[in-house]
């Protein structure tokens, strides 16, 4: 931020949410990243094939318990693997998004970007984020757009923030 105020510049910061992340992730595209993107042995994908195999689940609500429901999707959340093997699907991310500066930390993804004409950033900002939808769509993840937050930087006078961005028909900034 410094740097984009010291250069004069425009930044963009864009806080993503990913519905329901740790519940949601496609294990085995997650395998499949493990195996081809990170080179896991096959006594490893089996292991790990293992961990995600035979879990359940119930709600309890005072003393009333629902019917067990096998869980086919998700990383355990409160495991020591959890937050890691989450970060090891998602960093294929950065490949997708080299024009942003990206920052992972666990479910939290933070995006940022910096112009010195402002048309120019939401133009590259519009363009970057087609690839994120791609991203998100082909690793079957969505974005919460209503928890998901933009911030813009500036000390430029003069720049009137817009009250809206729309991405196709998603507003992303209100």
């Amino acid at each position: 931020m410094n740097k984009i105020l010291s250069e004069r510049k425009i930044g963009i910061f864009f806080f993503i949410d990913f519905r329901k992340a740790f519940d949601l992730i496609p294990t085995d595209i997650l395998l499949f990243k493990l195996k081809f993107g990170y080179g896991f042995d096959d006594d490893s994908i089996r292991l790990l094939s293992d961990y995600f195999k035979n879990r359940a689940q119930y709600v309890k609500i005072d003393s009333i318990l629902s019917t067990i429901c096998e869980v086919l999707l998700g990383v355990p959340q409160g495991s020591v693997l959890g937050p890691l093997l989450f970060l090891l699907f998602i960093n294929d991310l950065l490949y997708f998004l080299k024009e942003f500066l990206t920052i992972l930390f666990a479910d939290d993804t933070s995006l940022g970007l910096d112009d010195i004409n402002y048309n120019d950033l939401l133009n590259r900002f519009k363009n970057a984020a087609k690839n994120l939808i791609n991203w998100c769509k082909f690793n079957k993840l969505d974005i919460n757009w209503k928890k998901s937050e933009i911030m813009f930087v500036t000390n430029k006078q003069n720049i009137i923030i817009p009250e809206f961005i729309y991405f196709k028909t998603e507003l992303i900034f209100k």
